[in-house]
């Protein structure tokens, strides 16, 4: 991995880079980070299944810290739990360059949507925003309708496979009243009955900014 990393750090031609299900670890997430902070030409980094956990999502965190070209990253399914979230956030909220992120299958609960709510809230180039299958429940879900009511620049937002009930739905619903940017919203796989799915068409049907999915 560190021979990888070295190459990507003086490479000028890769634009994309696909590491998924390599192993990659908190070693590995390390020399990413050196490679990204000084590579300028990478615009796609998908790292995702690499058993970085929240060690190694700090590392690529202090990458992105620096690094002004990387426009998507796919971290999914690396368990890097709310501490690792929160690292990640700090740094996205002042972003400029990011505008693609998926944190799915993370383990970050609701206090980790709290942290992404703040990113929701004050970065300003996010256009999509992948958290599916975090287990952020209805408290996660309320969290991140406050941060759908103060952004103004996503576009697409996956929130699918979180235990969300009808109270957390309310919530998103409420938000997606404010809200006029998001013009994509799965919530897919989720404890939605008839009369959540109800209300949530009566949101679109005020809203024609934005589609729904959901189960």
């Amino acid at each position: 991995m560190a021979l990888v990393s070295t190459a990507l750090a003086v490479n000028e031609g890769l634009t994309k880079v696909d590491l998924s299900g390599n192993h990659v670890g908190v070693d590995g997430a390390s020399s990413l980070a050196d490679a990204l902070e000084t590579n300028g030409t990478m615009r796609k980094l998908d790292v995702r299944f690499n058993c970085m956990v929240a060690e190694g999502c700090a590392h690529i965190a202090r990458g992105l810290l620096t690094n002004n070209t990387l426009a998507s990253l796919n971290i999914s399914g690396n368990y890097i739990g709310v501490e690792g979230v929160q690292r990640l956030a700090e740094v996205l909220e002042d972003n400029t360059a990011l505008t693609s992120l998926n944190i799915g299958g993370n383990l970050i609960g609701a206090q980790g949507a709290a942290y992404m709510a703040q990113v929701l809230k004050f970065n300003v180039t996010l256009r999509s925003l992948k958290m599916s299958s975090n287990s952020i429940g209805n408290e996660g879900a309320y969290y991140i309708s406050d941060g759908i009511k103060e952004n103004k620049t996503c576009l697409k937002l996956d929130i699918s496979g979180n235990s969300i009930g009808g109270e957390g739905a309310s919530h998103i619903s409420d938000a997606m009243k404010v809200n006029t940017t998001i013009t994509s919203l799965n919530v897919e796989e989720n404890l939605f009955g008839d009369d959540v799915l109800t209300m949530l068409a009566e949101t679109v049907s005020r809203n024609q900014s934005f589609a729904t999915q959901g189960n």
